[in-house]
């Protein structure tokens, strides 16, 4: 759905809704990088007239498109409830249509990261569920996901292929950047982290520059620390932007088991050049019994298992 069209079927709904409030003015709300804008206005103005609401849906459209915006399947989904409420079905029945065509059209191994966990950043991706190994055991994706960590080939590749295959072509940050692992003070270029950051720049034509980024010191491993607060403290402080003064940011990682290292990032980034909107990219979430259901990682098993014989 383009955007134009979007913004209409909000007037369209805040005008409805005055027919049942009898207030005088419309407004309606948009979420654009994590803050609510309203939009409002005075009923007689375009109530009769299109050329008006016309100029109205074209002013709001060049705003927003200044701004990252997108409209996905959660705007819809939310549209869909708000014009359900002024019982407006005839545009219900185009939202259904137009939430269908994004479900067939996004990848299906990509995930959100749950924003009440990981409420520092614009929007988090990512692919597969990391379970820790129990009594020595482990399922084929986690394995193939440490293989990764440990740039082994051809499950590196594999992981690349599959990440810019599902990685979504309509976002294109100013630029791309990576975390850096324990023993790192700097970026490498070599791992297998920078061979994605590369492979993903390309895909959508934005600048990877790792070395933007930096620590003061190594860190502790995370996997030897039991609690989140023991990661925090190993990790805060530690890491330095030196880059250029952007709005847009999209931060890589192989796996992701708390919000620690990418609150300190983002810390690093905002006391550098100011507020920014940052976009997460993961492969593995660890698997959390509390949020995640079940976990499951059949359809990308059988993704891997179909690429080659493991």
């Amino acid at each position: 759905m383009k955007v134009e069209r979007y913004i209409e079927l909000r007037l369209l709904e805040a005008l409805e809704y005055t027919k049942y409030s009898n207030e005088e003015s419309w407004s309606f709300l948009i979420k654009i990088n994590d803050k609510n804008i309203n939009f409002t206005g005075d009923v007689k103005e375009i109530e009769n007239d299109e050329n008006a609401k016309e100029q109205i849906i074209e002013t709001f459209e060049k705003a927003i498109a200044k701004t990252q915006f997108s409209i996905g399947e959660l705007q819809i989904k939310e549209l869909i409830q708000d014009l359900k409420k002024v019982k407006l079905f005839g545009l219900i029945n185009e939202c259904i249509t137009e939430l269908e065509r994004i479900k067939e059209s996004n990848p299906k191994f990509l995930k959100l990261l749950d924003r009440s966990k990981f409420n520092m950043i614009e929007i988090g991706y990512f692919l597969a569920y990391y379970h820790k190994a129990v009594d020595g055991q482990q399922d084929l994706v986690s394995q193939i996901l440490l293989c990764f960590k440990d740039d082994e080939e051809p499950e590196t590749s594999e992981w690349i292929q599959l990440a810019t295959l599902t990685f979504p072509s309509n976002y294109k940050p100013d630029i791309i950047l990576r975390s850096l692992r324990s023993s790192e003070t700097t970026a490498s270029s070599s791992s297998s982290l920078d061979k994605l950051g590369r492979a993903i720049a390309k895909k959508i034509g934005s600048s990877y520059e790792p070395s933007c980024l930096s620590k003061i010191r190594p860190t502790r491993p995370f996997h030897l620390m039991k609690t989140k607060q023991e990661r925090f403290d190993e990790i805060h402080g530690v890491y330095r932007y030196n880059g250029h003064r952007v709005k847009n940011i999209l931060l890589l990682d192989d796996i992701v088991t708390t919000s620690s290292t990418i609150t300190e990032i983002k810390r690093a980034i905002t006391a550098s050049i100011g507020e920014i909107n940052l976009r997460v990219f993961v492969l593995g979430k660890t698997f959390d019994s509390w949020r995640d259901g079940e976990g499951d990682n059949s359809e990308i098993e059988s993704y891997f298992s179909n690429a080659t014989a493991y």
